[in-house]
């Protein structure tokens, strides 16, 4: 969930490797890079989901019973947001993309009302 949220947000992995057990000693060991570019409620999902402690590793129950509360962009989720058969990853990712296209709207609008 974690590693599938960090892709999304920055377009690669967050552990690095040229072979599995290289990627898996860069899971075991390194902390991810978080661009400053990357949205606060994005990291701080990404931070959690990434724990190298499985006892204090948020699960994707965890993340959904989060989401529940706030929505990323603050609105309020309710069990309506979570379509049928979507799990708690889809939403994850839905939601982010949802979002980048309302950003890039209002970019495209932004530019509209330049010329």
């Amino acid at each position: 969930t974690g590693v599938t949220l960090y892709a999304m947000a920055t377009g690669h992995f967050p552990f690095k490797g040229t072979n599995v057990n290289a990627i898996r000693d860069s899971a075991t060991n390194d902390t991810p890079y978080y661009p400053p570019s990357m949205e606060k409620a994005i990291k701080y999902l990404c931070e959690r989901l990434l724990r190298k402690d499985p006892s204090t590793r948020w699960t994707a129950e965890k993340l959904y019973a989060t989401l529940h509360k706030r929505r990323m962009d603050g609105a309020p989720v309710s069990y309506t947001h979570l379509r049928a058969h979507e799990t708690p990853e889809h939403l994850v990712c839905r939601l982010l993309l949802e979002k980048k296209k309302k950003n890039k709207k209002h970019k495209q609008k932004k530019m509209t009302e330049k010329l």
